[in-house]
């Protein structure tokens, strides 16, 4: 999960910087999409990781949309 969240803050400096929020939003939405086809599938340990990888896909789903939504466009911006 640590691994994922640092994944998602350098993916978003990248998107703040590129001018590309709208599209990294598309992708995250696109990943959540994907991952609610599986929820029925697995151990229930798998189900248990699952629900939190879309808990935090939500999440940063709604933080990219905050950042749209004040029109960040540089990295100091967002603190």
């Amino acid at each position: 999960m640590l691994s994922e969240m640092l994944n998602f803050n350098s993916l978003v400096q990248k998107s703040i910087k590129n001018n590309t929020l709208i599209s990294f939003k598309d992708d995250l939405a696109s990943k959540l999409d994907s991952f609610t086809k599986f929820r029925d599938q697995g151990s229930f340990l798998d189900k248990l990781k699952l629900k939190s990888l879309i808990l935090d896909l939500i999440h940063n789903i709604d933080v990219v949309e905050n950042l749209i939504k004040e029109k960040v466009k540089d990295l100091e911006s967002w603190n």
